[in-house]
């Protein structure tokens, strides 16, 4: 650990007045990336005020998900005769509560003279993947910084400062969310989706943009912005009719198509009921209640779900990877049946409808909430698809009276008619697995991953 070389620094320790040492760090800073460019983030030494390395929470992420260190940088000073020869960033990453392992350094070489003696030593473009490898939980980011100079010789080297909290070093946190049933990504009309799973619940992280229904019949696309208001049946279009917006917004379809009998989502997938929404609303903190009521609702629910880019003047939080992007929407009774908003308003299409008007959501710029309400059928708004629950998929056992209790695992009855474990603990059959962990260490009937029973739906030969 580098605490002890750390401790025994502390002579020469980090004194931000210039004139009080013949040289030192002033400032010291961490880039890093987790999807929307470099950020600089400052350690212990932070003469221009940004933000601080230590105690951020970087976030939530899942295997679709990026976050890289990218480079460091040292801001040095030296007087009289003394000299600066280069600087290192050491960081490390480890599950919360874990021992830490070994820090890894980034040398920081020589990248500009600034004003007077003083100089920049900096590193940037470096990506370094800290996601690799790493299973689902909590995790510490930490890091400090040293320079190597010499007190009393211009061309000197061999003394070194830190920048280090006073030897406990500065650690930020971030959490790695399990992929679950979500996987990594789905592959529909030649588009590969990014999903992200929030609560129970497995989303498409990104706009449908498809240009095909479920079973490959073509979605009508309807470019005239006076021909849309009339249509009763399935289309879509580019927001604002513009080929370059469907990158980032996907396409906007009327409900009709949303409605269609062909299917607007991919096999497994559909577009989520008023339920289904309130669902994901009641995970990020909205009230029953609050979730039954029309027009906007709750606090920040909107800022968790709206992406951190993109939007006019108010990016969102995007704390779960949803990503809500402010594609806009298409008029359904205008006269010209244009509209556009595009990074003002992002809307939604749920698949419910009341009273003949079907349910939408809609998120805004420098609105934090969400707004529930019904609209025409013509209009034209995104999509978000869900994965569809299959009651046969199951974790494990929900009767704690077995060792393979899981309170997650969905058996047809709520209980395990037969145990289910991961092999056989009885040497005298083939399923024979050492590590199996069975209540009586036996086999009283083949065991698999599932249930050997056919009468049930977790049955698996």
């Amino acid at each position: 650990m580098r605490l002890s070389v750390v401790l025994g620094a502390f002579a020469l320790f980090l004194l931000p007045i210039q004139s009080q040492a013949a040289w030192d760090i002033f400032q010291s800073y961490v880039i890093l990336d987790s999807g929307s460019g470099d950020q600089y983030l400052a350690g212990g030494l932070n003469a221009d005020g940004a933000s601080a390395f230590a105690g951020t929470d970087l976030g939530d992420f899942t295997a679709a998900d990026a976050l890289s260190l990218n480079g460091g940088e040292l801001k040095t000073y030296k007087n009289g005769n003394s000299n600066v020869c280069g600087g290192t960033l050491n960081y490390r990453v480890y599950a919360s509560g874990d021992t830490p392992g070994a820090f890894t350094s980034l040398a920081l070489p020589f990248s500009a003279n600034l004003s007077g003696s003083d100089q920049k030593w900096a590193t940037t473009g470096q990506a370094i993947d800290l996601l690799d490898a790493l299973t689902a939980g909590d995790y510490v980011l930490e890091l400090y910084w040293e320079a190597d100079g010499n007190d009393s010789n211009p061309s000197g080297c061999g003394e070194t400062h830190y920048d280090s909290d006073s030897g406990n070093n500065f650690t930020a946190t971030f959490s790695v969310l399990s992929a679950g049933a979500c996987g990594t990504s789905v592959n529909f009309d030649g588009y590969d989706y990014e999903t992200v799973q929030i609560g129970d619940q497995c989303w498409f992280a990104e706009n449908l943009r498809t240009t095909v229904y479920a079973d490959g019949t073509a979605i009508q696309e309807v470019t005239t912005c006076g021909a849309w208001v009339g249509l009763s049946s399935g289309a879509r279009c580019t927001s604002e009719n513009d080929a370059s917006n469907l990158a980032t917004y996907g396409r906007l379809y009327n409900w009709y198509a949303v409605d269609d009998a062909h299917g607007l989502c991919p096999s497994g997938w559909h577009v989520p009921t008023d339920e289904e929404w309130m669902a994901l609303e009641m995970e990020l903190g909205l009230s029953e209640s609050e979730a039954n009521a029309t027009g906007w609702r709750g606090t920040d629910q909107g800022a968790q779900l709206k992406s951190t880019s993109d939007w006019l003047t108010d990016d969102g939080t995007d704390d779960h990877g949803f990503s809500a992007l402010p594609g806009g929407g298409r008029n359904g009774y205008a006269t010209n049946g244009c509209d556009g908003s595009i990074g003002i308003i992002g809307t939604f299409w749920t698949s419910s409808s009341n009273g003949g008007l079907p349910w939408y959501r809609l998120l805004a710029n420098e609105q934090p909430n969400i707004y529930r309400n019904t609209r025409w059928k013509p209009y034209g708004y995104s999509v978000r698809c869900l994965r569809e629950v299959d009651s046969s998929e199951v974790q494990g056992c929900t009767d704690p009276e077995y060792t393979e209790y899981d309170a997650s695992a969905t058996t047809d009855d709520g209980s395990c008619a037969t145990l289910v474990v991961e092999g056989c603990t009885d040497a005298d059959y083939t399923e024979y697995d050492a590590s199996a962990n069975t209540d009586d260490g036996s086999c009283a009937t083949i065991v698999v991953e599932g249930c050997t029973d056919a009468n049930y739906t977790e049955y698996n030969a």
